[in-house]
């Protein structure tokens, strides 16, 4: 594969960490998950209850991007740093399946609220979630548009629609 300047990381907190060098594996959740499901139902993009959030980035993870922060916030929650689980690109690329431009649940969960309103559009919403597809070259072209077309503080989120396993991780970071 060649040289990209693409980031693919999760946030986690060091207990995460410990449990997945351990053998286990890590999912995310939604506290939307109502919300989400329904408006990727509705625009066929894809779902399930089973993934991992990927924070996308063209170059290096930023030191004030959410993604850190989250980090922080969670390790903040049980007293302990949190980190960074910086992924491996040839392993994980071909399991992405989509990409959002900013946070998933917040673009999904806006767009579930726009489309109940009579008087809103669900459009500018669905207009922020691609589908990840094709080869190498275009999975990876994808998902770098995402990334470059938000700002710091803000990330790009790509979803997995499987648990993260130790193998998948190419190293960690203390946020």
């Amino acid at each position: 594969m060649t040289q990209t300047t693409l980031t693919l990381v999760v946030a986690m907190t060091v207990d995460d960490q410990e449990r997945i060098k351990a053998g286990d594996r890590y999912t995310a959740g939604d506290r939307l998950a109502g919300a989400v499901s329904q408006f990727c139902n509705k625009h066929a993009f894809p779902y399930s209850d089973t993934f991992v959030s990927i924070g996308v980035f063209d170059g290096n993870v930023p030191t004030n991007n959410n993604v850190r922060l989250y980090a922080l916030k969670l390790g903040s929650l049980i007293g302990k740093p949190g980190v960074l689980a910086h992924l491996n690109i040839e392993i994980v690329l071909d399991d992405i399946e989509v990409v959002a431009e900013g946070d998933f649940q917040d673009i999904a969960s806006n767009g579930h609220a726009a489309d109940k309103n009579p008087n809103d559009s669900s459009r500018r919403y669905v207009k922020k979630i691609h589908l990840v597809a094709g080869d190498t070259a275009q999975r990876i072209a994808a998902l770098l548009a995402a990334a470059r077309s938000v700002l710091n503080p803000h990330y790009a989120e790509a979803r997995m629609f499987r648990p993260l396993v130790k193998g998948d991780i190419q190293h960690y970071e203390v946020a």
